[in-house]
């Protein structure tokens, strides 16, 4: 339970296993990158575990990627979801229609989904007017909005080449924090199912830093493949 506060918290940390039914969470987080796991308790000393807090201060780009991972996989926000559970609201998922146009340009361009966007320039309405009209008639894109008792919670977009597609997902603003994230692609999976059988494999590419995405994508089934680096050459 510690380590689930300290990951809420996006304290780095260092863990050893105190009993055996703690292993299998310790062991799933620390493979993850989530925590540094040095063993159980009885094989540690005060030498070892200073020994490893002074390497791991030594790695700053580490302890980053702990605090990311955990304030990804926990954000104190457990009960809202359970509520939302409980109570009787009705989910959907629906195709994007030519009247979406200027609430998906409105939504796409707040700053808080640009933040995480490959290209998180602000976007011109004219540029993606065009865009909006061709892939309302493209056949291999297309665009879905999820709802949550009639009100629009984020935005799912698939393109797909072949038996291959590739997924990308934002929020309405003021929805992040909620869990829709996990909803909409377990939504739009169901959909794909039903209207892209052809479809066998799904990619999604996520900022290392947007750990709320990869906490989505990961409650909702999908698994990381391979990492991606990028070196920026000039200032």
């Amino acid at each position: 339970v510690a380590m689930w506060e300290r990951c809420g918290l996006g304290l780095p940390s260092i863990v050893t296993c105190l009993a055996d039914n703690q292993r299998p969470g310790i062991e799933k987080v620390a493979e993850e990158g989530g925590i540094v796991f040095i063993g159980d308790s009885y094989q540690t000393t005060p030498k070892s575990v200073c020994e490893v807090a002074r390497t791991v201060s030594r790695l700053p780009h580490l302890l980053s990627c702990m605090r990311t991972y955990g304030m990804g996989l926990i954000d104190g926000r457990g009960c809202e979801r359970v509520v939302r559970q409980l109570l009787p609201v009705t989910r959907s998922i629906r195709i994007a229609r030519d009247e979406d146009c200027e609430d998906v340009y409105r939504w796409r361009n707040a700053e808080e989904t640009r933040r995480f966007s490959s290209d998180n320039a602000p976007i011109n309405y004219a540029s993606h007017r065009r865009w909006y009209q061709n892939v309302l008639v493209d056949p291999n894109r297309i665009i879905l909005i999820g709802e949550v008792s009639n009100n629009a919670v984020g935005v799912l977009r698939y393109d797909r080449n072949g038996t291959r597609a590739t997924v990308s997902v934002y929020l309405v603003p003021g929805n992040q924090g909620k869990g829709y994230g996990a909803m909409l692609i377990s939504q739009g999976t169901v959909w794909l199912k039903q209207n892209w059988p052809d479809v066998e494999i799904v990619d999604a590419e996520i900022r290392t830093e947007n750990g709320a995405s990869l906490a989505s994508f990961s409650s909702a089934g999908y698994e990381p493949t391979y990492c991606s680096y990028t070196l920026a050459t000039k200032d």
